[in-house]
Parts: C-alpha cells; sequence; structure tokens
C-alpha cells in the first residue's frame, strides 16, 4: 500500500479515536482552574473541540461567561475568559470559544487533522485518477469482453432452459420455422403459450442480379378479433410477425426460439407494424404508415422480408381496404416481391374478390382457429385456439356478448 495512503488511514483512525482523549483533557483543564492566581472565573462544564483552521477550542456555553465573570463584567460582545492564560477567539449565539495553553501544545502536536485527512485524499484521489487513466483503454477492452461473453452465457442459459435451438443458415430464399415461439409473450403468458410454423419461400435471384423467374410469397393472415389476429394477450399475427423478425435476426447470432429453423440470406427487414403518433413528427399516423409501406415496395428485393400490420386501418373502411388490396395485388405480380406477412381483419378483401376472381399462387391466406359455441349449449362464449390454419375468416366475432371484447371486461354500454 502507497505510504501516503497509509498516512491518511493513520490520520483518520486518530481523529476518529479523539473524542475520549478530548473529553479527559477538558476536566483536567477545568481541575487546574481551581486556586490558580491567574483564574478569573471557572465554567461548570466546557468541552475541547477541534475547529477547521482554528484548531483546537475550549468551548463554554455563553450564558456561564456572563455568570461566572466577576460583578461589573458585563461585557457580552468579547465575553471574559476563564484564565488569563486563556484567549478569546470567537463566539456564535450560544457558545463562546478561547484557547488555552493546553490547545496550542495539541495544535503543535496534531495540527488540523481534518484539514490535512482532505488534503491527503485529494491528493490519493489525483494520484487514483492519473493511474486509471493511464490503463483506459485497457479497462474499456476489459469492459467490453466482460460484456459480451456475459451476453453469451445469459443467451446460453435462456437457450438451455426453454429449449431454443441452433438455426440453420441457407443460400436460399425461404423461411422455415416448426413451432416458432414469441420469447416475451411466452414468459409473460398466464395461459399455455401456442407455437406456429411458418414457410415462405420467396424468387431465388443471382448473387450479383436482382433478376428472378420465380413470384415472391405473400401470406395474407386474417383472424377474428382477439383471436390472436391483433387483440389476443397469448399470441395474436402481430406477436406472429415480431416473433418472425426476431427468429430472423437471431438466426445470425446463437439460438432461437423454435424447435427447427431453416433461414435464407436477408438483405433487408421491412415493417409495418405500430406507429405512434408524435407531435414532433409533421406527419399523421397515416401518413407515416403510407410513407413506411411506400419506402419498404421502393428498396425491397426477393431477399427482403416485409411484415405488414394491419395497413389501412388508419383511414377510412373503403379505402384502406383499397389500398390493402393494391399494394397486395402488387405484391403477388410483382416478380421481384419481397417475403411478406400481412395481418388485417379486412375480410371484404376475400369476399369481394378484391385480388381477383382467383387467389394468385403465391398468395397463402390462413385465420387463427376458434370453436363456435353450440347452438344447443347454454354456454354462449367462443374458443380461440391461436392456432393457424388455412382458410379465410368471415366474421371477426369482436360484437356481442359471446365476443372476446365482452369477455375481456369492456362495459356493455362501449359495445
Amino acid at each position: 500500500m502507497p505510504s501516503n495512503v497509509v498516512f491518511t488511514l493513520k490520520l483518520t483512525s486518530n481523529y476518529n479515536n479523539t473524542d475520549n482523549f478530548l473529553e479527559i483533557i477538558t476536566v483536567k483543564e477545568l481541575n487546574q482552574l481551581e486556586g490558580r492566581p491567574e483564574t478569573t472565573w471557572v465554567p461548570k462544564s466546557a468541552m475541547l473541540c477541534p475547529i477547521p483552521h482554528l484548531g483546537y477550542l475550549i468551548e463554554v456555553e455563553l450564558h456561564e461567561t456572563l455568570e461566572g465573570a466577576p460583578t461589573g463584567v458585563t461585557d457580552v460582545k468579547r465575553p471574559l475568559p476563564p484564565s488569563t492564560l486563556w484567549d478569546y477567539v470567537f463566539m456564535n449565539e450560544t457558545h463562546a470559544y478561547f484557547k488555552s495553553p493546553c490547545c496550542r501544545d495539541l495544535d503543535r502536536e496534531f495540527g488540523d487533522l481534518q484539514a490535512r485527512i482532505l488534503d491527503k485524499e485529494a491528493q490519493i484521489c489525483e494520484t487514483l485518477q492519473s493511474e486509471v487513466l493511464s490503463v483506459k483503454d485497457d479497462l474499456v477492452e476489459a469492459g467490453d469482453l466482460a460484456a459480451q461473453l456475459d451476453c453469451i452465457l445469459t443467451l446460453a442459459k435462456v437457450a438451455t432452459e426453454f429449449g431454443w435451438t441452433l438455426p440453420e443458415l441457407t443460400e436460399r430464399n425461404l423461411i422455415l420455422i416448426e413451432e416458432g415461439q414469441h420469447p416475451l409473450v411466452e414468459v409473460l403468458s398466464e395461459s399455455p403459450f401456442i407455437p406456429n410454423s411458418i414457410f415462405i419461400e420467396g424468387a431465388e435471384s443471382p448473387p450479383r442480379s436482382r433478376l428472378g423467374t420465380d413470384s415472391s410469397v405473400v401470406r395474407q393472415d386474417g383472424g377474428q378479433s382477439a383471436s390472436g389476429s391483433s387483440g389476443s394477450p397469448e399470441t395474436n399475427c402481430r406477436r406472429l410477425e415480431e416473433k418472425l423478425a426476431d427468429l430472423r435476426t437471431r438466426v445470425h447470432v446463437l439460438t432461437v426460439p423454435a424447435r427447427s429453423a431453416v433461414i435464407g440470406v436477408c438483405d433487408k427487414v421491412f415493417s409495418r407494424i405500430q406507429t405512434v403518433d408524435s407531435a414532433t413528427v409533421h406527419h399523421s399516423a397515416f401518413g407515416i404508415d403510407l410513407k413506411q409501406v411506400s419506402c419498404a415496395l421502393r428498396h425491397c428485393t426477393p431477399r427482403s422480408l416485409l411484415l405488414l400490420d394491419e395497413f389501412g386501418k388508419g383511414t377510412s373502411c373503403s379505402d384502406g381496404v383499397g389500398l390493402l388490396s393494391g399494394t397486395l395485388r402488387y405484391l403477388a405480380n410483382e416478380a421481384l416481391s419481397p417475403k411478406t406477412i400481412c395481418t388485417t381483419h379486412f375480410q371484404e378483401i376475400f369476399k369481394q374478390n378484391l385480388l381477383g376472381p382467383s387467389l394468385p399462387l403465391d398468395l397463402k391466406v390462413f385465420t387463427m382457429t376458434i370453436i363456435l359455441p353450440d347452438a344447443n349449449s347454454a354456454d354462449s362464449e367462443l374458443t380461440f385456439l391461436h392456432k393457424m390454419e388455412p382458410g379465410c375468416a368471415d366474421h371477426s366475432y369482436g360484437e356481442g356478448e359471446s365476443g372476446p371484447a365482452f369477455g375481456s371486461g369492456v362495459e356493455r354500454a362501449s359495445l
């Protein structure tokens, strides 16, 4: 240990252990006043205390300096010292302070301990700072390596605990996920998590060219309100998109939350999942949605992944249906379209054949499975299975006492 640190510790120890020592000296000082010719009066009580920058002083209550003074001496501005050998230093509202010969001896022996301690502490801190700065780069590098190791260990622990698997990265333009999970929803959900599988195969393009011959795949996930399409607390299509994006990103890192996964190389991930209004942005939420989708359509490639959640709901129903239908038709007919997943409640797209008399070959429609109540049963509640199956929903089932909104605690008047 450096000598200056040892010296500071000794000073601090001496300073912290002076209370009993000063009490003993105070008693001796008061006893020595008895019967001495230089004594003018004897205080009933006093205390020897260290004052920063002034040294050791004897503290006497101010009213005693008046009561103990000889008759006719009542100078409050300058209290009379108990002895001619004591010097008056200062006073406050309650006490007067004097310096005796013993105080001078203590000043010479110990000095201002508190000030010396503070000076030494500042000196040590400055030395330590210089030493740390001299190896700053090494410390930063060590901290970065420790953080990376901590992240890797945490990912390994989570992967082992929740049964995540190592994905297969391929040059083929596809996404194949078996029993994919949403890591956050699975942990926070009170009910058992229902995994879903996904398979999307896009157009194959040469490594140095965007040209391709196969059409990309568009998935249209339409479902009932709160059945898993947008409002379910367990699993929904928005979370399905989040899960897919999370899996697509994790494939380049370590394990993925799925039973198995084969992921093709992806150049970009575009999303229109959620728009938050802000006074700092001079656009409406719907305007921001349009800009996001426009940017995705202009910059996507067959190797890109596009996620659309409830696109078109920010405007009138008819306009929203038209915008989404036009976007899906463009993606389905474009040779270089990206792999796309779209979730919506617009059943009109399929009921009115807005995508054409027959669906494009590369467009697959899925819905979230529900079990309707038996007509002869007293139980009128729907059962939401949160499992994707081929087909299109014919009703949102979001209204009435059988709907999920009523079961979720929404007031009858609001429904």
